[in-house]
């Protein structure tokens, strides 16, 4: 979650991020998980069938 959040506040420093919802590998439950648009920047929880993007990170 807060590696997205560095991500996000870095992306047109990084480049290539859609106007899309990406989904962190913090898991909330077994089912939920953090997401975070990379339209606005705001962090919701939501449910981890529904369908986002995802951007690897190695390290800060």
């Amino acid at each position: 979650k807060d590696e997205l959040n560095k991500l996000w506040i870095n992306k047109d420093t990084i480049g290539g991020f859609a106007d899309s919802d990406y989904r962190s590998s913090s898991e909330i439950s077994a089912a939920q998980a953090w997401y975070q648009s990379f339209v606005n920047g705001d962090q919701n929880q939501g449910n981890k069938a529904f369908g986002a993007r995802v951007r690897a990170v190695r390290d800060f």
